[in-house]
């Protein structure tokens, strides 16, 4: 299975349980251009002035979510 339809099912099974406790959210992938996945979630949330950033720390099994989760401490 493609990597990004299930990286939109999990964006929006978030955005459905912040919109169901009254939390205000916007959700978009971002292509990284090259960049680190910090830099680009950093880069990012310069230019639309995020007033958060959520992160997944616990790191999953698939390669890919490990690659996502190992990016949390560049962020931070």
């Amino acid at each position: 299975m493609e990597v990004e339809p299930r990286l939109r099912a999990s964006l929006h099974q978030v955005q459905n349980y912040l919109s169901g406790r009254g939390v205000k959210s916007t959700i978009e992938l971002i292509n990284f251009n090259g960049r680190s996945l910090a830099k680009a979630v950093l880069g990012y949330s310069t230019l639309h002035q995020a007033d958060l950033i959520m992160i997944m720390t616990k790191q999953e099994n698939n390669f890919t979510q490990y690659l996502i989760g190992s990016s949390a401490q560049s962020i931070i």
